[in-house]
């Protein structure tokens, strides 16, 4: 077993680098996506007399562009109600969790003034749960909490603050405007805000930390190198200086000088998984990629805590080569070692359904399922009927969506949805759809284990079974048009 999982970190950990250096060309695909979906936003906006529908949730809702479920929703919808003329405005942020989109319901109201909000959330609170669980049966606090490298494919820079400083209140992270602001893409008001943190606090590291990462998003090297240097001369053993440092370098296609300043770093005691996987890279960007894994392989043998995600990428690997038998061991062994997570179940019933053993599918799935009910996350349960009280107390009607393939049951219990809220329930449509169509033509990653990102088919599944529950949600008496007039 030892050796097996030996090799399954070898394998994971150039895995694990393809992924991360595609962050170089991917790393401002986010927030130039974000600014594509804003102006689209706009345009639904502006037009008049039509039936407005706001679109909440994660990468899941953002990613597409003109093939997002949003998007997409739109024309299904045009397309299927006759004289209605619907808007549908995409509000996804990558990387955003549902407490942020409860905190920021009231201002998407006030500016969008829908006559429906339409919400899929929960997936990225689930991630982190899980590695935190897996994580309590070792020593020492796990490296995500600081750094969340889950969300590094949806989120390079952008949101890492709730990451970087564990000590404070989540809340009081979640509600920095500064971030909000980051994540509208609204750069320049971001950065004023930022400034002035920094003037009222000048020995403080929080707002020098974020303000950097916004300047690396917008290729402003010294100006993000200048701001590191003063957090090292503040707190000499701060780790999020040292990456974002390295990080800067990479981006400028000097990873010689990444490794050097890391070396360093490690050699003055700043000792962090986080930096070891940011050397790897650095030495994988200088086509050293047999000394890149040894790096990862050394310290995850050493008993650092990245081993679950490293893993769990491989296994997505390996199931997007069709090594079934290979994955299956793989993910076995994990669990018996205390690596157990409802991905991990997921993953394996998408692997049985693969090749058509849909018993052993469904019994997969119903272990996903009673793993995700065991751990069920309150957080989330507030986050949603805080949503669902805000947005009904405008007398404004909620749909909220579950994920596909997986159980509505949880969502509806969360919710105890009443007369204006509407669940759409996605699991018997997608597994009958994983059937007739191979995993990777509805999704094209495995972020949630049973799920990930869609493609523009998956999105297309997606959007109309949403589409149906809208028109039966509307009724007769609300006329052809609610929103004529309206935001801001």
């Amino acid at each position: 077993m030892k050796r097996g999982l030996q090799r399954g970190v070898l394998v994971a950990a150039g895995v694990l680098l393809s992924l991360a250096l595609a962050e170089i060309g991917l790393r401002f695909a986010g927030s130039l996506s974000l600014r594509r979906q804003e102006r689209r936003n706009m345009r639904a906006l502006s037009a008049k007399g039509t039936y407005r529908i706001l679109c909440l949730g994660e990468s899941t809702t953002a990613y597409g562009g003109e093939n997002s479920y949003p998007s997409q929703l739109e024309k299904i919808l045009n397309a299927r109600a006759g004289g209605v003329r619907f808007a549908v405005v995409n509000r996804g942020v990558p990387g955003t969790d549902s407490a942020r989109i409860a905190d920021g319901i009231d201002d998407n109201l006030d500016r969008y003034a829908p006559a429906m909000v339409v919400t899929m959330m929960g997936a990225n609170e689930e991630t982190v749960a899980a590695q935190k669980r897996a994580a309590g049966k070792q020593n020492g606090r796990p490296w995500w909490d600081r750094f969340g490298m889950g969300r590094l494919v949806e989120s390079v820079v952008g949101g890492f603050s709730a990451r970087a400083f564990p000590g404070e209140g989540m809340e009081q992270v979640r509600n920095e405007r500064g971030e909000r602001l980051v994540y509208e893409g609204r750069y320049d008001e971001a950065e004023e805000f930022y400034r002035k943190a920094i003037a009222r606090d000048p020995q403080g590291v929080k707002a020098r930390l974020e303000l950097a990462a916004l300047y690396l998003r917008q290729d402003r090297f010294q100006e993000a190198e200048s701001l590191l240097k003063k957090v090292s001369e503040i707190e000499p053993k701060n780790v999020e200086a040292v990456r974002l440092s390295a990080m800067g370098l990479r981006f400028q296609g000097r990873p010689a000088e990444a490794e050097k300043r890391l070396r360093a770093a490690m050699d003055n005691g700043i000792d962090d998984v986080i930096l070891y996987v940011e050397l790897s890279l650095s030495c994988a960007q200088q086509s050293r990629c047999a000394e890149a894994e040894r790096v990862l392989v050394e310290k995850i043998a050493a008993g650092a805590s990245p081993a679950w995600p490293a893993i769990h990428r491989l296994a997505n690997f390996l199931l997007g080569r069709e090594e079934y038998e290979e994955t299956e061991k793989l993910l076995r062994e994990l669990m018996v070692r205390g690596y157990e997570d409802h991905r991990a179940w997921g993953l394996l019933a998408t692997l049985m359904q693969e090749q058509g053993k849909y018993g052993l599918a469904e019994e997969f799935y119903a272990k996903s399922t009673a793993l995700r009910k065991a751990h069920a996350n309150q957080e989330l349960r507030r986050n949603y009927r805080v949503l669902r009280d805000k947005v009904r107390g405008r007398g404004i009607r909620l749909v909220c969506v579950q994920y596909p393939v997986r159980d509505v049951g949880p969502l509806v219990e969360m919710l105890a949805p009443d007369e204006g809220v509407f669940v759409v329930d996605n699991e018997k449509l997608f597994k009958e759809a994983l059937k007739k169509y191979k995993y990777a033509e509805l999704f094209k990653d495995r972020f949630g284990g049973d799920f990930g990102h869609g493609t523009p088919l998956g999105n297309r599944l997606l959007a109309e079974n949403v589409a149906e529950t809208i028109l039966a949600a509307r009724s007769p008496e609300e006329g052809p048009v609610l929103q004529q007039e309206g935001g801001r």
